[in-house]
């Protein structure tokens, strides 16, 4: 995923406040995280896109596959996945946590 930005709708289906129930969220993988793990089980960095609630700007979406048998490789190959969120603020401390669904949007090579 290093030559690509993968852009993300996310559906929020539980979530702690700032986060809510029904919120959609667009924006762009920056990072996954951490290099230990293999490329379809890290962890993914998002940031919000600009028109996202005002809450939620200036901080990021750190968010997980919740099911094992869910990874990025499916989320890239335009399969749903369910996924656990965290929202951490600009200076990464944890605000919120919720869980949700992620859906690809438009990928494009950077390359």
């Amino acid at each position: 995923m290093t030559d690509e930005t993968l852009n993300v709708i996310l559906y929020v289906d539980e979530a702690q406040a700032p986060l809510a129930r029904g919120q959609q969220i667009s924006g762009k993988i920056i990072a996954m995280v951490p290099d230990s793990r293999p490329p379809g089980k890290k962890d993914a960095l998002i940031q919000p896109e600009r028109n996202a609630p005002a809450v939620l700007q200036g901080g990021s979406l750190y968010v997980s596959p919740r099911y094992r048998d869910e990874s990025w490789d499916d989320f890239r190959a335009g399969k749903e996945i369910t996924v656990n969120v965290s929202f951490l603020d600009s200076q990464k401390k944890e605000v919120a946590r919720g869980i949700g669904h992620a859906h690809l949007g438009n990928t494009y090579r950077t390359k």
